[in-house]
């Protein structure tokens, strides 16, 4: 794979595992709520279950990085789905905000939804479309924010802290990594737990 979609694939997996309440990071829900706050997004006081998958496709083929359905309890139906697609050298292909944006609509119909928009600077998209803003609104983040809503929220767990400073670094210096994913490999699974290093793992070697 190449060096933008290897660091892409690392990067939103990360963001799948420390979001998804039922991994061993011990966060729980945190994430999420962090994710809400820059939305403006309100949530209940009680602890919400949240499982997040990566690459959910689309009635069209299409892939969005993460999604993530949050429920009150495992067997409630979900009262909120996030939808995350991020960016790191790439750039948007035709209509594929809109399309997320429509699929995410017609995919949980009677569900909040949210889409997450993620890129080195925060820069808005091109392809989302406002008038589809009602069903599934779009939020544009950089991977600053996301390290910081680490920083901030999830500073209990060493191994968030860990990638934040980390993904601070790869924002800041513009960090590239060979096809191997050596940065991630060397810098960020050092201290990394036995499950995110699997997770890595698989990418390297898969890219899936």
């Amino acid at each position: 794979f190449p060096v933008t979609i290897m660091k892409e694939r690392m990067l939103t997996e990360t963001l799948r595992y420390f979001l998804d309440s039922s991994e061993s990071h011990g966060l729980c829900d945190k994430l999420l709520r962090a994710l809400a706050g820059r939305a403006g997004l309100a949530l209940p006081k009680k602890m919400l279950n949240v499982i997040a998958a990566s690459e959910w496709s689309t009635d069209a083929g299409r892939k969005v990085d993460v999604v993530a359905t949050v429920r009150a309890s495992w067997d409630c139906a979900p009262l909120l789905v996030l939808g995350i697609e991020a960016k790191v050298g790439s750039k948007e292909s035709a209509s594929q905000i809109s399309d997320y944006q429509l699929a995410l609509a017609e995919g949980f119909p009677n569900v909040n939804k949210h889409l997450f928009f993620v890129t080195p600077s925060g820069y808005a998209p091109n392809t989302a479309n406002k008038t589809r803003n009602s069903e599934c609104p779009v939020t544009t983040l950089s991977w600053a924010d996301i390290a910081k809503c680490l920083t901030a929220d999830c500073s209990d767990s060493s191994v968030a802290l860990e990638f934040a400073a980390h993904l601070q670094e790869l924002v800041q210096e513009k960090v590239e990594v060979n096809s191997q994913g050596s940065f991630f490999e060397k810098r960020v699974l050092g201290s990394a737990n036995k499950a995110i290093r699997a997770h890595y793992k698989k990418l390297i070697v898969t890219g899936k």
